[in-house]
């Protein structure tokens, strides 16, 4: 098999329990965010056809839901079973940052991305400090693209910004699930 020419991606998701909020999304406001996020990473990784894509979750700890693969159905299946509260209740936002070097840095690719998607702050007592997550994402030349979902009070807009600056990558804020929607087109 032909190495492909595409992109290795980590898509990193929240599923804190600050994700059970609704009203995310205007055509249909019984959806939680989560629900939402869903559909849009889901309809993603479908336009992503050459990419070495997998996928972390965190709440109050990190884990990695789909290793590394081309497999777009499996990532889909994945993400589809995917539920709020899976990883605990918190936000342990570096964490799941240095979890993504843990999946992407054995990479050959030249072009490693982080789609890290968040509606939280990092959870003051995480024992995962700010410099490790940035510096080991900067040693293995992973973009981190953070995308802040809610009201602008609700993530914290000046890390995400810090942590893009930092790794090269840009950070979005989504208060609407149609500008979520456009920011996922915007990185595709």
């Amino acid at each position: 098999l032909e190495p492909k020419l595409g992109y290795e991606i980590a898509l990193i998701l929240d599923a804190s329990e600050s994700m059970k909020a609704k009203g995310f999304d205007e055509k249909d406001r019984d959806l939680t965010r989560f629900d939402v996020v869903k559909n849009i990473v889901s309809d993603f990784i479908a336009t992503r056809k050459n990419d070495n894509m997998g996928i972390i979750v965190f709440g109050a700890y990190s884990f990695i839901a789909s290793p590394l693969t081309y497999d777009t159905s499996i990532l889909k299946n994945i993400v589809s079973n995917l539920y709020i509260g899976m990883a605990g209740k918190f936000t342990a936002l570096f964490e799941s940052l240095a979890q993504s070097v843990n999946l992407l840095k054995t990479s050959e690719s030249s072009t490693k991305i982080a789609i890290l998607l968040t509606d939280g702050h990092n959870t003051p007592d995480s024992e995962f400090p700010f410099s490790a997550a940035i510096n080991l994402a900067k040693e293995f030349g992973i973009k981190v693209y953070p995308i802040g979902i809610g009201g602008a009070d609700e993530y914290n807009k000046e890390m995400l910004e810090k942590i893009a600056q930092a790794t090269g990558g840009v950070s979005f804020g989504a208060s609407n699930a149609n500008e979520l929607t456009k920011i996922y087109a915007k990185i595709n």
